[in-house]
């Protein structure tokens, strides 16, 4: 997805400026302004990696395209949706900044690591989503302001965004059992017996896993996520993964075969004087050592490999980039799996009450959203911000009371017949802290022609 980001806005953008983080976050600008709109999305990629994957466009849509297999492949959904928002505003906006960051559904790894020198002068954060936690909340309204001057924060919301976040929590932590289940699913997909496995790792393709299986992906994607939490695998993406040699042969029957190729012989030897294991499971080996002690280039020894492949003397598996699962320790049999319940417990309820209070904030009508804020993360004693939507409806029904009572005090009680004193004997003196609102009001509704001027 960054390299097609790129091509994008080369082929398409020409004059935008690009740059790129140390935590590969992309930030764009295009022409030059003392206020830009900003758009930010992400660039995850749920679906694993498809070497042969080429994103495509078509009819003004975008969609992946495995060119070898002919079929379409994932690249996301909704955050998919905003990066193609975000490029076509670059082809139709005169100025524009965009960031795209990574990792966000894995931890906000990006936003946590981006360039805020780049997002120094915003003026409004505009959610088009609910975050999941007033703490993601904060930080990402936060990014407004920087500078010191004023800014705001606008949040659009519907009853489908509440449904969805319960959704969310719903499938972010499946039941443990179901965590067990796939923990020996992963084990059974790689045909790994109890009591081995240790340090295995394994070349991971998430949907093919729960094609095989009939999983639902995110349920299968946050088991695998809590196993990593509890220590018994990491799931690594974009990982290098070396080549992997593994002999299908008893060690016998390689001296009866006659090998077309004598650098065929001192290759195997070599590969079974440096490794154990080599009868049993693929096993990693090093392309450049291997090559150097037969005396090939490595481009030859890849040749070599692939020919004892072909004549199935062994498992050849060639270096590639994909996500890897490595496992920590050998299979244990089932019920020996410690899923630490307690811990679980304890970050699910730390998760449904995040999104409650963040359910909470979005559709309170009674108190000052900053108040709240404030009061969530520990300042109990805070004074309302008097400009967020809550403190505007307050202040105008406020002063819809105080409009009605001063009409009903002057035309029915006073007949229209009153001083200063009269509406200060009933709404409080000139000096007080209410005065400057009921005169305002009163001023307004003499010049409205809705009540008669005071009298001396």
């Amino acid at each position: 997805m960054r390299k097609f980001i790129k091509e994008f806005c080369k082929n398409n953008v020409p004059d935008a400026i690009v740059k790129q983080d140390k935590a590969r976050n992309i930030y764009i600008t295009k022409g030059e302004d003392k206020t830009y709109p900003c758009v930010v999305a992400h660039m995850d990629e749920v679906h694993d990696k498809n070497k042969n994957k080429e994103i495509v466009i078509h009819d003004n849509l975008i969609f992946g395209l495995d060119r070898k297999a002919m079929k379409l492949t994932g690249i996301g959904a909704d955050d998919k949706n905003g990066i193609w928002v975000a490029l076509n505003l670059l082809t139709t906006e005169k100025v524009l900044k965009c960031a795209f960051f990574v990792g966000e559904e894995t931890g906000c790894i990006g936003s946590h690591q981006a360039d805020m020198v780049f997002f120094s002068d915003v003026r409004f954060v505009v959610h088009f989503d609910v975050p999941d936690s007033p703490e993601a909340y904060f930080q990402e309204a936060g990014r407004g302001g920087r500078d010191g001057k004023r800014s705001f924060a606008v949040m659009l919301w519907n009853s489908t965004d509440i449904k969805r976040m319960k959704q969310i929590a719903t499938v972010s932590f499946p039941s443990l059992e179901y965590i067990e289940d796939i923990y020996h699913k992963v084990h059974s997909a790689y045909e790994i017996p109890y009591d081995t496995g240790a340090g295995r790792q394994l070349k991971f393709n998430l949907e093919e896993f729960c094609r095989k299986y009939g999983l639902q992906r995110s349920s299968a994607y946050y088991a695998l996520t809590y196993l990593e939490r509890t220590d018994h695998l990491t799931l690594s993406e974009d990982v290098d993964i070396s080549t992997k040699v593994q002999i299908r042969l008893e060690r016998n029957e390689l001296y009866d075969i006659e090998f077309p190729d004598p650098k065929m012989i001192l290759l195997l030897e070599t590969l079974m004087r440096k490794y154990t294991g080599l009868f049993a499971f693929p096993v990693p080996i090093d392309e450049d050592y291997i090559a150097g002690r037969i005396g090939v280039t490595v481009p030859m020894l890849r040749q070599l490999l692939y020919n004892l492949a072909l004549e199935h003397v062994i498992k050849y598996i060639p270096s590639d980039h994909a996500t890897v699962l490595f496992l920590h320790h050998d299979r244990l049999r089932p019920k020996n799996l410690n899923l630490d319940p307690e811990r679980y417990q304890m970050l699910k309820d730390s998760s449904d009450t995040r999104m409650q209070k963040m359910l909470d904030y979005i559709t309170e009508e009674d108190t000052c959203r900053s108040a709240y804020l404030l009061d969530y993360f520990g300042q109990k004693e805070s004074a309302d911000c008097g400009t967020c939507d809550v403190c505007r409806s307050s202040k105008k029904s406020s002063d819809t009371t105080l409009k009605e009572a001063l009409v009903k005090f002057v035309n029915d009680e006073m007949s229209g017949s009153y001083t200063l004193e009269d509406v200060a004997r009933r709404f409080g003196s000139q000096t007080s802290s209410d005065s400057d609102t009921y005169i305002r009001l009163l001023r307004r509704l003499i010049d409205e022609g809705t009540l008669p001027a005071p009298g001396l």
